[in-house]
């Protein structure tokens, strides 16, 4: 039997997981109606938010994962992979050794059938067994601005205890201009591009974006042991690059 509350998926049980899943995780996310537990859903989801990007974010992901290899990263972990582009990037882009971390089994399955040589594991990062300063690099896209703060904090510390010294963080979420500039001001910088993200930012239901957009990242990071060494906004993507400490 489903359950809909006003808020929360419709969740069809069983959820082909053991995997506790929180709360936050049932938010209806994009208003999809399973959120990312059902196959159709995963599948749906695999295909539109590639066109809803209108095909940037695949470049977004290869920027970052160019710039983890360039630093000769070896070990690498995709967080909240997906489908498990990012992961893919981080492979072609020449990293050895990728490891995929994602809590939907449907999302995985897909992700595993297209990129067999990377190592996914089932889990979310603020409670993950993980091991202890084995990352050379994390590349995360896309996946904080779906945490509630407090779950991005403990996100955020996790990472650095399975990252090393010196190691390098990619983060891609999307920008603040997109829902905190008006359509006018879009469409006159962005044109047609302006418009239809500043239109996608306020429509998409998203819980916790404007949580996101309130963090200040270089406070964020450097209370975690990171330090900030870029911070770039171009629409629709704000790319943050630290290193831990």
């Amino acid at each position: 039997m489903a359950r809909a509350l006003k808020g929360l998926v419709g969740l069809a049980e069983p959820v082909e997981t053991d995997l506790p899943l929180p709360d936050y995780l049932l938010e209806e996310f994009h208003w999809m109606p399973n959120g990312y537990y059902s196959h159709n859903q995963a599948e749906g989801y695999n295909r539109g938010f590639e066109l809803s990007m209108m095909g940037l974010i695949q470049g977004a992901r290869d920027t970052a994962a160019q710039r983890l290899a360039s630093e000769g990263a070896r070990t690498a972990l995709d967080v909240g992979a997906g489908t498990g582009r990012q992961a893919a990037a981080l492979l072609d882009a020449g990293v050895d050794e990728v490891w995929g971390l994602e809590p939907s089994p449907y999302l995985l399955n897909i992700a595993a059938a297209e990129f067999p040589r990377v190592r996914f594991v089932q889990g979310v990062i603020e409670d993950c067994e993980l091991p202890s300063g084995y990352f050379d690099a994390v590349a995360a896209c896309f996946l904080f601005h779906e945490l509630p703060a407090e779950i991005a904090e403990g996100a955020l510390s996790r990472l650095h205890a399975c990252m090393s010294r010196g190691a390098l963080l990619a983060i891609t979420e999307p920008g603040p201009a997109q829902v905190r500039t008006d359509l006018v001001s879009l469409a006159l910088r962005h044109g047609l591009r302006g418009l239809w993200f500043g239109w996608l930012g306020r429509f998409v239901y998203e819980p916790y974006l404007d949580q996101w957009h309130d963090t200040e990242p270089a406070g964020w990071l450097a209370r975690h042991g990171f330090q900030l060494i870029q911070d770039r906004e171009e629409l629709p993507f704000r790319t943050l690059l630290a290193r831990r400490c």
